[in-house]
């Protein structure tokens, strides 16, 4: 695919967060000239998350570049064939009207944060590490007791390695720093802590041995990284066993409450009653709905008489009535003139609702 079709973006998914993202900038397209120039265009939007385009979300590089290429061809109708260049200056990054009437132009918005690299990167993995510790590595426990002939294989008598020195041990083939937080004389083990909050206990020869790093700065990173994404991806993704852990659910009291927080009315049960509440989920669960339907919010006879559907609704009334009438329960017709002047009249309240199934 020509770079000129994306307008100048060269976009990538960030294996991170599978976000789409500005990898670079092709230099003398629409996208090295959103600033004053080249350089400032590159600085600005290198790493920058791309989130929405004319205001249509976007996730992945395949949908933004399908985006881009839809609009590539507007440009090319809009310029009648002529080449990207009529379009160089067009492209603007937060206001879709700056451009001169003579150009294309849309709008392309960006995140805030930027894809992280670098020390940054390194940073929230390791804050990663922070929250989900011992995810990478398997330690071995240290027996309780050794004769003295043993001991003489793992510790030399020399002198003692204060608090605080520092070691480097590989675990499936990630290099991991720890350090010193005490020794026990009884059992003359030191006490270790690594970076990710992993304890560990060492004999002193262990110590003398894992006192250099043992795997190059970049294989150690490069692995890390993997694992990282691998942690990500098997830890805290659902799967198909603990789907049902990760469905967020409402109860009516949530609603009621972030209803009233986002706008302030009373939503208490005296004004919507959860039957009414009820009704609407019911509703908006319903694949059968018109939008029309769903426009209304809450049913009522004199709204529903307006609606196209019209008819169905009044079968579906029609329909209920001649049930009740075969389950006998209306009675003879009573003239309301003879009744006593205390009586209770109960008149029937129709309510009207969309079952799942569509009726």
């Amino acid at each position: 695919m020509n770079s000129s079709e994306t307008f100048g973006f060269n976009l990538a998914n960030d294996e991170l967060y599978n976000r789409v993202y500005v990898k670079d900038i092709q230099a003398k397209l629409c996208a090295s000239k959103i600033f004053p120039t080249e350089k400032s265009s590159k600085r600005n939007l290198r790493g920058a998350y791309i989130t929405h385009i004319n205001g249509d979300r976007v996730f992945t590089v395949e949908e933004a570049t399908e985006k881009l290429l839809k609009l590539f061809q507007q440009s090319k109708d809009h310029n009648h064939g002529g080449d990207l260049g009529d379009t160089t200056n067009s492209l603007n990054s937060s206001d879709p009207t700056s451009a001169s009437k003579n150009h294309f132009s849309f709008q392309i918005t960006y995140a805030p944060e930027r894809k992280l690299t670098g020390k940054r990167l390194k940073r929230a993995i390791d804050d990663y590490y922070d929250l989900a510790p011992g995810t990478t590595k398997s330690i071995k426990q240290k027996p309780e007791e050794m004769d003295e002939d043993q001991m003489k294989d793992v510790d030399d008598g020399s002198e003692r390695f204060p608090t605080g020195t520092k070691i480097y041990k590989v675990f499936n083939e990630i290099e991991y720093a720890g350090e010193v937080t005490g020794y026990d004389n009884k059992s003359k083990l030191y006490h270790i802590k690594y970076e990710d909050g992993d304890l560990e206990d060492f004999f002193h020869n262990e110590v003398k041995e894992h006192q250099n790093h043992t795997v190059p700065m970049k294989q150690r990173w490069n692995r890390q990284k993997q694992i990282v994404l691998q942690s990500l991806i098997s830890k805290l993704a659902p799967d198909e066993l603990d789907y049902e852990e990760h469905v967020m659910k409402l109860d009516f009291e949530a609603i009621r409450a972030i209803t009233e927080l986002n706008s302030g009315l009373d939503c208490s049960e005296d004004e919507v009653p959860s039957e009414m509440l009820r009704m609407v989920v019911n509703t908006l669960n319903s694949s059968m709905m018109t939008p029309e339907e769903e426009a209304l919010g809450h049913f009522t006879r004199k709204r529903l008489q307006k609606l196209s559907t019209w008819d169905e609704w009044e079968k579906g009334e029609h329909k209920q009535l001649n049930q009740f009438e075969q389950q006998q329960m209306f009675g003879d017709p009573i003239d309301a003139a003879l009744l006593p002047k205390d009586a209770v009249i109960l008149r029937p309240h129709w309510q009207y609702a969309v079952k799942r199934s569509g009726v």
